[in-house]
């Protein structure tokens, strides 16, 4: 697997795929939007993930590794690691076509 490493916003460094696969599964995350919402509250997409979907899988995260904030209600922090963002992804493309420009002149 192609991958570009960026430094996040916490300054832990995090691995970004940029082969096929995952460029395709960014462009069919780029592509998804809420399409309707059943009266039980269920949401119904039009693809299989959205891009916030994709950066979690991609970070590993862990949905177990969610702890409540003392003193609120519904108010979680994530203790697994960091997380991409979607800053994140687009620095790492930017890496990318930089280092590709490089390597061709």
């Amino acid at each position: 697997m192609e991958s570009v490493k960026v430094m996040s916003e916490n300054d832990s460094e995090l691995v970004v795929p940029v082969d096929d696969g995952a460029l395709n599964l960014l462009v069919e995350a780029l592509d998804f939007h809420w399409v309707s919402v059943d009266p039980d509250g269920t949401h119904h997409g039009s693809g299989e993930f959205s891009l916030h979907d994709l950066l979690l899988f991609w970070s590993g995260y862990d949905p177990a590794k969610e702890e409540l904030i003392e003193g609120y209600d519904n108010m979680y922090e994530y203790t697994g690691g960091p997380v991409l963002t979607h800053k994140d992804v687009i620095l790492a493309l930017i890496d990318e076509v930089r280092r590709l420009r490089n390597d061709g002149s």
